[in-house]
């Protein structure tokens, strides 16, 4: 018998041996912020905000990453999420993760003064609702009831003048984004929350709209298992990953409401991260240049909206 376990524990070792290591960076799906002092304002297109008002009034950062491109096998050895402030000052202030419940999806609010946002509008998450403006957070409550009241990890990370970069990589943090590989369905996000609530301690971060994609919020995976999923297959890069369209909510589990829909467009054309078409919407579904689309029958993952001419693409989720 030990000659057999010697032999196994030496399998186990080359195989272990073999595995390869990758890392890719991630950057959020959605991110946007609520304000507990302004319940129905949003803020889904500015930098991102968190900390307590002069009031005494908190506001939450809500990030969500997409990890599609990790395989289904992959076993996480470090994850490091990095955010950058854009108005660090000389209060020192710590910030913790909290995991988010609840599904919510980012709108179109561009608020000009971000630390009370704007009015929202159809498919922006608030602090009222999860997305606006009939999708309430857990129980008809608030997003007090959308988040894991306790933190990842007590430890957080702090700001000050000197130091303007939050950086969160514990073992629990490496636990959780391992969940979400495991378990997709379970991934809605974390928010970014005040570890010790002061008036006046609100600061501003670049969120995934910055320009300058150096200060983007950045999630940094390392795995071993198989290569990373393709997911520009389809011709489909990134950084065409943008247009006019507005599709809400997003991530969805039922239905999404596309909007913004250019008039040159004459069809709509849904994909998976393979290339293979999943739905078409044609010409005559397209005239109220409103499309609401049933999506409840499509395996959970990411799709993309494509225009007929190849003109647009936009990325939504499936959870």
């Amino acid at each position: 018998m030990k000659k057999i376990y010697s032999v196994l524990a030496s399998v186990a070792i080359s195989i272990t041996a073999f595995a390869q290591s990758h890392t890719i960076d991630v950057y959020p799906l959605n991110d946007a912020s609520v304000y507990a002092g302004q319940p129905d304002n949003a803020n889904g297109q500015a930098n991102l905000v968190s900390g307590t008002d002069d009031n005494g009034q908190a506001t939450y950062s809500l990030l969500h990453f997409d990890l599609v491109e990790i395989p289904a096998n992959a076993s996480i050895t470090s994850a490091e999420l990095v955010i950058e402030a854009d108005n660090p000052e000389i209060a020192s202030v710590t910030y913790l993760l909290h995991v988010v419940e609840n599904i919510w999806s980012e709108g179109s609010a561009n608020p000009t003064d971000i630390t009370i946002g704007a009015s929202a509008s159809s498919g922006d998450v608030t602090y009222n609702n999860a997305v606006h403006p009939n999708d309430s957070w857990p129980n008809g409550s608030n997003i007090e009831a959308g988040y894991s009241f306790s933190p990842i990890d007590n430890q957080g990370d702090n700001l000050s003048a000197s130091k303007t970069t939050l950086s969160f990589n514990s073992s629990q943090f490496v636990t959780l984004v391992q969940s979400w590989v495991d378990s997709p369905s379970t991934n809605y996000g974390v928010l970014l929350k005040e570890a010790t609530p002061a008036n006046g301690n609100l600061r501003e971060f670049f969120s995934y709209e910055s320009s300058n994609t150096l200060f983007r919020p950045t999630l940094s995976i390392t795995y071993t298992g198989d290569e990373p999923i393709d997911t520009t297959t389809t011709s489909i890069r990134e950084d065409l990953v943008e247009s006019k369209l507005s599709v809400y909510p997003n991530p969805t589990t039922s239905n999404i409401r596309i909007t913004d829909i250019p008039e040159d467009v004459n069809q709509l054309t849904i994909m998976n991260i393979s290339g293979q078409v999943v739905k078409v919407v044609n010409s005559t579904e397209l005239n109220s240049n409103v499309v609401m689309l049933d999506v409840s029958d499509l395996t959970k993952g990411t799709y993309f909206i494509k225009g007929s001419e190849n003109t647009i693409a936009h990325k939504f989720v499936v959870m």
